[in-house]
């Protein structure tokens, strides 16, 4: 059996693009204020939104951020606008993954209280109480600031020290999917051939 040997080149294209949204889901109980008693599921895109805003920012004398904000307006609907906000400024180190118990509103929080506050449709509070898990945060620096790059919160709130509590999760993330990428492979390719025998 012969092998013949021959090299073949593939050319493989893929498109870039970027997968990014907010998510955005809660129970509200009869009565809650922020929610208005019921229970929500909501994705918002920047195509599909007049106003998508992620942003990480507010610094302690590290220059590391220590808040972040989600808030978006989805085309036609300013009724299910989301703006949501956390911070550990008061707390004195950077946003971080963890369990924040004994939040505050987040633009008048106390020394040693985290910030949250999350408003829906409009509906705001005046005072919080309540708790929130940052289950990831990752950014990166650019030459014009901080950048997000994806966000995951759980989070029960109470507005005005209201018993009734607000209790969802709400997500971002922009990670580039596989795209825009040009690959050129080589491989080695064996053919074998097989002789044939003579009959006499």
């Amino acid at each position: 059996m012969k092998h013949f040997a021959c090299l073949a080149f593939g050319l493989l294209t893929f498109s870039v693009a970027k997968a990014e949204f907010i998510h955005f889901v809660f129970h509200s109980p009869p009565g809650e204020l922020i929610g208005n008693g019921v229970d929500r599921d909501i994705w918002y895109f920047p195509s599909t939104s007049n106003t998508f805003r992620p942003v990480i920012g507010g610094f302690n004398n590290d220059g590391v951020p220590n808040f972040v904000s989600l808030f978006a307006i989805p085309f036609g609907n300013s009724h299910d606008t989301v703006d949501a906000a956390f911070s550990t400024h008061r707390l004195g180190f950077p946003m971080t993954a963890g369990s924040y118990l004994d939040a505050e509103r987040a633009a008048f929080a106390t020394q040693g209280h985290p910030g949250m506050d999350i408003s829906f449709g409009g509906r705001g509070s005046n005072t919080i109480t309540g708790s929130f898990v940052v289950n990831e945060v990752s950014y990166h620096h650019e030459t014009s600031g901080w950048v997000l790059d994806s966000f995951d919160a759980t989070f029960e709130q109470h507005s005005g020290g209201a018993p009734l509590a607000l209790t969802g999760r709400i997500t971002y993330s922009s990670v580039p999917e596989p795209s825009s990428m040009l690959a050129i492979g080589a491989g080695l390719t064996v053919l074998s051939v097989r002789r044939r025998r003579k009959t006499v």
